[in-house]
């Protein structure tokens, strides 16, 4: 009877052994999948802040060569009209020879067609 009251103490004391060892184990776990999830996250915001870089350099990029092709266009300031209005003046020109022949194609059919 001594025996047997001797072995129920040691196995509580192997099964708080495991649960233990378990315990760290789980514990240890959480905190690498924790860790895992924010380098996870981290590198996506990374990611998309280089984007957001890259893209607001090409956006001013394109504002540079944009100024820098339009304003020999314009001439300098100082002339009688401003510069926006010589540039509508220079987009509606350009506007009326590239819509010039689908407009003509245009009267034709509609003259064509009245016959």
């Amino acid at each position: 009877m001594a025996d047997g009251g001797a072995a129920e103490p040691q196995r509580k004391f192997r099964i708080l052994d495991w649960l233990e060892v378990l315990a760290k184990l789980v514990g240890a776990s959480a905190v690498l999948v924790v860790a895992l999830f924010a380098n996870s996250l981290q590198s996506r915001l990374t990611g998309v802040s280089i984007q957001s870089q890259r893209e607001q350099a090409e956006s001013q990029l394109r504002a540079s060569m944009f100024t820098s092709l339009i304003g020999p266009l314009g001439g300098p300031s100082s002339s009688d009209k401003p510069m926006p209005v010589r540039l509508n003046s220079l987009g509606a020109s350009n506007a009326h020879r590239e819509l010039e022949p689908g407009h003509e194609r245009f009267e034709r059919r509609r003259n064509r067609r009245q016959r």
